[in-house]
């Protein structure tokens, strides 16, 4: 019998391209994969009600009305009706009918007995879900610092712990994120989602508009503005492409390109233009300590330069090839020493490195991991 994987992944499909949906693409060659949209992570308070319009408007509304994402024959996007997770009535309500609503709408779409619930998120939804679905096996992959998380509930541990407890297999993507769990947990695999062949191209100077500079994902409080507002200011041209996320500054900073967010199949082509890509963010807080941005494979891959703040998580060998940044001036001044200091070979060192992480090279060792499970 094939396997069916149930996904809980902590975004909507249509949200940045990242590991969620790369996963969910490759697994679709050996299951059939249930993408079951955002069901949250934090409880509910009363700025979400726009959030809560989104999801039952995400519910009634046909999938291919609204999805930007290329979607796998193999992939079926399920977006669930439930209330956000949480200890108390909200948890007894999702438990008593909303669940099990999810899982008969699933059963209808095709699951069969054989199921793989992947999860990203530690929540009362997964164990809902874990309790009614009696899948075979577990996969927790959790590619977030959920302890640093700011709306993190008072109980995580608690209930991160009975989830582990019902796990078979927990992957990470940090090394900061391996240690943690590879201390609770038998089998803990690092691993990332890795980088789409259309990136493997060496920067093209001649096509290249100087003094460009450019972020592409999502845009949050993470992001240092500090450092955004500093290079624009100074002269240079900076566009951030991709969809607002949370608070961000307020007035919006001076000199800034705001570009809607781009499908996976397009960003390559999107980015060419630009001198040099752009990860500004503040290294140092709880929550950032367990992060190694999605994009670093892409950036890489193009060749281009990038300017970037000195994350914990980057292994050594990427350092090297990176202009890390601690400051404002930091940013600035490698910026502006891009065109002297940039070579062919540091361009064609960053492509080999990408090469390392292709999606080929990560779909196999992903189904070498799994191939036990299906």
């Amino acid at each position: 019998m094939k396997s069916t994987v149930v996904v809980l992944p902590n975004i909507d499909w249509d949200f940045p391209w990242q590991r969620h949906q790369v996963f969910a693409t490759i697994m679709s060659k050996y299951a059939e994969v249930f993408f079951v949209e955002n069901t949250g992570f934090r409880s509910l308070a009363f700025k979400d009600w726009q959030r809560i319009i989104t999801r039952i408007r995400r519910w009634s509304t046909p999938t291919s009305a609204r999805l930007r994402n290329p979607i796998s024959d193999g992939v079926k996007i399920v977006s669930p009706l439930t209330l956000p997770p949480g200890r108390g009535l909200n948890q007894k309500i999702n438990q008593w009918f909303f669940i099990p609503l999810l899982i008969k709408r699933l059963k209808k779409l095709g699951l069969t007995e054989k199921v793989i619930f992947w999860t990203y998120i530690p929540t009362t939804t997964s164990l809902s879900i874990i309790k009614e679905l009696k899948p075979a096996t577990v996969i927790y992959d959790c590619a977030t610092n959920f302890y640093g998380h700011p709306d993190a509930p008072s109980y995580l541990q608690e209930i991160e712990t009975q989830l582990l407890g019902q796990t078979d297999v927990v992957l990470t993507d940090s090394l900061f994120l391996f240690q943690q769990y590879a201390a609770l947990h038998p089998k803990v695999y690092q691993i990332h989602h890795g980088v789409d062949a259309q990136f493997f191209t060496q920067a093209n100077q001649q096509q290249v508009r100087p003094n460009t500079l450019c972020y592409f994902g999502s845009i949050h409080q993470h992001l240092n503005w500090q450092v955004i507002q500093k290079l624009a200011s100074s002269g240079f041209d900076v566009t951030l492409i991709g969809s607002v996320v949370g608070t961000v500054p307020n007035p919006w900073p001076v000199n800034v390109r705001l570009l809607p967010p781009v499908t996976p199949d397009k960003l390559a082509e999107t980015i060419a233009p630009y001198q040099a890509l752009l990860l500004p963010y503040y290294p140092d807080t709880p929550f950032m300590q367990g992060v190694i941005p999605a994009k670093i494979y892409e950036c890489l891959a193009t060749g281009k330069a990038i300017l970037s703040s000195p994350l914990p998580n980057y292994p050594e060998e990427f350092r090297s090839l990176l202009y890390l940044c601690s400051n404002e001036q930091d940013f600035l001044d490698a910026a502006n020493s891009l065109a002297t200091v940039e070579t062919s070979e540091k361009q064609i060192a960053r492509i080999s490195l990408a090469r390392h992480y292709s999606r080929e090279v990560i779909a196999e060792k992903l189904y070498s991991i799994l191939m036990p499970y299906l």
